[in-house]
C-alpha cells in the first residue's frame, strides 16, 4: 500500500524496539513525550520551525 501509519502509545524502549522490528519508523507515546495542550504544543512547533 506504501503508506505511512504511526505507531500509537509506545512507552517503552521494548515497545519501540518491536517497531522497528516490525519496520514502523514513525511513532508517538509517553515514551517520546506526555500529551500537551494545543496552546503548548503551537509553541513548541513554531520554536523548531
Amino acid at each position: 500500500m506504501d503508506r505511512l501509519a504511526p505507531a500509537e502509545g509506545i512507552e517503552t524502549e521494548a515497545e519501540r524496539a518491536i517497531m522497528q522490528t516490525l519496520g514502523c519508523a514513525v511513532g508517538q507515546g509517553y515514551l517520546f513525550a506526555v500529551p500537551l495542550w494545543t496552546k503548548r504544543t503551537s509553541a513548541r512547533c513554531l520554536a523548531t520551525s
